[in-house]
């Protein structure tokens, strides 16, 4: 931001100036703090993905009914959505009954340290491939 700020102030090409300019605005953009809105949810996010047992309403719950699923994420012209959901699921199921272990976590969640360090804060559940 500080570089950027910087070469604002010596450049003299319009065309330059346009593209630091948008730069910082995108600078500014990135370190505002979140909006209610946008906190809200993050924090549902949060909550269906780690403070679920049994991860229900989520694709990776045991008796998933999709209808009522993508009935609650999609209004109109769904179809596209349901198959999208339904392969997924079949996908990461492979032949097996349920994608849950016996700690609501995923069966294959990619980061073993990041599962045990997510319990240790509190997770419930990890309704999720992976982490980031």
């Amino acid at each position: 931001m500080k570089e950027t700020n910087a070469e604002l102030k010596t450049v003299k090409n319009e065309d330059e100036k346009k593209k630091l300019t948008t730069r910082r605005e995108i600078y500014l953009a990135l370190l505002r703090p979140y909006t209610k809105t946008q906190k809200k949810r993050q924090k549902k996010t949060f909550e269906v993905s780690f403070c679920n047992p049994g991860c229900k309403g989520t694709i990776f719950e045991k008796d998933f009914d999709m209808d009522k699923f993508v009935g609650q994420t999609c209004k109109k012209n769904c179809k596209k959505l349901r198959e999208m959901f339904t392969e997924s699921r079949k996908t990461l199921l492979n032949g097996r009954k349920t994608l849950l272990d016996d700690d609501s976590f995923y069966l294959e969640f990619v980061d073993k340290e990041k599962k045990e360090k997510l319990q240790k804060e509190g997770a419930l559940s990890g309704c999720s491939i992976t982490v980031v």
